[in-house]
């Protein structure tokens, strides 16, 4: 289910995706605004799942150089980061300007294609979905 997800974002069609990539449709209708924690837990799980399935990488390294590539905005992604303001929406705008586009992850767009054109095949075709 994660690799057709992934799919039908076009994740598969790109080595390097930002986190507001994961958040926009193929027809570039955004299906998470990032405006509330639930927002925040969705795509929090997406990524979590596209990870732990080997379809998107956030090890070590990565993370390491997406500190790198925030700076000071860092601390956003941080326990700490929310702590310092009075509200969930202030620290997911805040997320927002300055995180969204400035975090990258590699894909393994082979890993996401082999996974969901498997599953897409296997469905009847009056349920199959158009990618």
């Amino acid at each position: 289910m994660i690799a057709n997800i992934l799919y039908e974002l076009e994740a598969s069609e790109h080595p390097l995706i930002d986190l507001k990539y994961l958040l926009t449709k193929k027809t570039g209708e955004e299906w998470n605004h990032l405006l509330s924690m639930e927002d925040f837990h969705a795509l929090d799980l997406l990524l979590a799942c596209s990870d732990a399935c080997g379809f998107i990488y956030n090890n070590a390294m990565v993370t390491m150089m997406n500190i790198a590539e925030l700076g000071d905005a860092s601390i956003l992604i941080s326990s700490l980061g929310k702590a310092l303001f009075k509200s969930s929406e202030e620290w997911l705008t805040s997320i927002r300007e300055n995180v969204l586009h400035k975090m990258y992850f590699p894909v393994d767009k082979e890993a996401i294609r082999k996974f969901a054109s498997s599953k897409l095949e296997e469905k009847p075709k009056s349920q199959k979905r158009k990618p």
